[in-house]
């Protein structure tokens, strides 16, 4: 971060360019700040009554990929609390509904038989 001018910095400067011999006259320096001050008065007031440009994309340092926001969806903190949604159609959601019982038939866990292991061996029964 740069560091701050202060007045005595100016000071000092201005100081050091009167014992050099470099100091400009001061008719020619009020001059210069006469200038600056005609030249960009109106457009720093311009800008200023403008308002703050609005800032598109990402910030400069950072390193991702910026994926574009056509519709323009706001970030949002995933511990954000957030309002129920209004689901279409009224959608009943509870258990009520759900096939909790056991399937009728047969549920035991299917037994291969001497057949399938034959046509279809396990990695470990493959001869080499």
């Amino acid at each position: 971060m740069p560091k701050n001018i202060t007045v005595s910095d100016i000071r000092k400067e201005a100081q050091k360019l009167i014992e050099s011999g470099k100091m400009p006259p001061l008719a020619q320096l009020l001059g210069a700040v006469a200038f600056a001050r005609q030249k960009y008065t109106p457009r720093i007031k311009a800008a200023q009554a403008s308002g703050p440009e609005p800032e598109e994309g990402a910030p400069a340092d950072f390193g991702g990929r910026v994926i574009p926001n056509p519709t323009g969806v706001k970030p949002e903190w995933d511990t954000a609390p957030v309002a129920p949604h209004a689901y279409p159609g009224k959608a009943v959601m509870d258990t009520n509904l759900a096939p909790l019982k056991t399937p009728e038939g047969n549920v035991e866990n299917y037994q291969s038989t001497p057949e399938d292991r034959k046509a279809f061996p396990m990695p470990e029964e493959i001869e080499r």
